[in-house]
Order: structure tokens, then C-alpha cells, then sequence
């Protein structure tokens, strides 16, 4: 996972609410579905790279949704 996305993740998007609650949630769906099963195809000798691109493709369009979420 790149710097970027990990970064936007950690950031507070408002002092609370639903944006909070669901970077919290996305943080650990990484953390606890993504990351795991990347380590696992590594150990099997399976380049994890397009999971990493497939997971931080889904963070950055959220992330736009975020920044502006009337554009559709």
C-alpha cells in the first residue's frame, strides 16, 4: 500500500462523525483482510501488487468522494 493512501487514512476527515467512522473501518479492513491475505499469496510465491492497486484504487475513490461528495 502506498504512503499516500496509508496517509489519507490516518488523517481525521471533520472532528468526528461518519467520515471518521468509516476511515476507521476501511483502516481495519486493511489491516485485517487486505494485508493478511497479501502476506499470504507472497508466502506462496504470488505477486500480491494487483491486490494492493485493486485496494488502493477503492481508498482513492473514496477519498475523491470525500474531497467532493455532490460530484457524481
Amino acid at each position: 500500500m502506498d504512503g499516500d493512501v496509508a496517509a489519507l487514512l490516518e488523517q481525521v476527515p471533520g472532528a468526528d462523525g461518519m467520515g471518521r467512522k468509516l476511515s476507521q473501518l476501511l483502516l481495519g479492513f486493511l489491516a485485517t483482510e487486505v494485508v493478511p491475505l497479501a502476506k499470504r499469496l507472497a508466502e506462496l510465491a504470488i505477486d500480491p501488487t494487483p491486490l494492493f492497486a485493486c485496494a488502493s484504487g477503492i481508498v482513492r475513490l473514496y477519498a475523491d468522494t470525500l474531497e467532493r461528495p455532490d460530484h457524481r
